[in-house]
Order: structure tokens, then C-alpha cells, then sequence
């Protein structure tokens, strides 16, 4: 197996019982980025109150502010406003709370090990449940 690091892509080749293989990743922003922070944001947006947020998560209501602008310095987006009624996401901000509801469960599944089966994919229930909370409460 050869490792080949060019720029922003890493290039890996072999083979595998005869069988040669290429993988292409792009890995700079992935590489750079603390993926803990994604679970943060997703609490924020549900709870949509730093303090909130930081009890649920067991952090600190700083760790939390902390942790917030260090998502705006990566994302070039404020993600969540203060409002009266508590934070509203951006229109960014948004986008990311749709794309974490689908890739937090399947970055869960990918770390626990569990193997997708499509017969047992759960069911979307009536009632629309938040991120962490379909995480926690899914089979593993």
C-alpha cells in the first residue's frame, strides 16, 4: 500500500487479493475541523438557549460560547442570532441543522460498528424528533 499526500487530496493505492484500489480523499477541511463541535451546534439549534444547551451537553455555559464562535470562525456565518425569543439559526445556519439531521446518525453508526440493514431502517415517526434525540434513542 502506497500513502501519497498531494496538497488538499490524499491518494491511496494497493491491492487487495489481486484487486487494485484507489481512494481519493479530500481531506483539509475534514482534517482541520473538531467534529465534537457539529454535536454542540445541533443542541443549540435545538434548545435554541446557550444555557440550555450547556446542561444538556454537561459544558459549561462558556465552554458553550466558546465552542459557538469557534462555529462562526469555521463556517463564516454567524449560524445562530439572538433574538428576544431566543437564538433563530441563518439561513447557513439552517442548511446545517438539515445536514446534520441526516449525518449524525450515520457518523454514529459508522463509529459504533453497526451495519446498515435497510429492513430494519427506522420509521419516521408522526411526530419530528430532535438530532441528538433520535441519536441517543436509535438501536444500536
Amino acid at each position: 500500500m502506497d500513502l501519497r499526500l498531494t496538497g488538499k487530496i490524499a491518494l491511496v493505492t494497493g491491492s487487495t487479493a489481486g484487486i487494485g484500489f484507489a481512494i481519493i480523499m479530500h481531506t483539509t477541511q475534514l482534517r482541520q475541523a473538531d467534529l465534537n463541535l457539529l454535536i454542540i451546534f445541533a443542541v443549540l439549534a435545538e434548545e435554541r438557549n446557550v444555557t440550555r444547551a450547556a446542561t444538556r451537553l454537561l459544558l459549561s455555559q462558556p465552554a458553550v460560547s466558546r465552542a459557538l464562535q469557534r462555529l462562526r470562525d469555521t463556517f463564516h456565518d454567524d449560524l445562530l442570532i439572538r433574538t428576544s425569543s431566543g437564538y433563530e439559526p441563518t439561513p447557513k445556519g439552517q442548511r446545517l441543522v438539515h445536514e446534520l439531521e441526516s449525518t449524525l446518525p450515520r457518523l454514529d453508526r459508522l463509529l459504533s460498528g453497526v451495519e446498515f440493514d435497510p429492513r430494519q431502517k427506522e420509521r419516521r415517526s408522526e411526530q419530528p424528533q430532535p438530532i441528538m434525540q433520535r441519536m441517543w434513542l436509535a438501536p444500536s
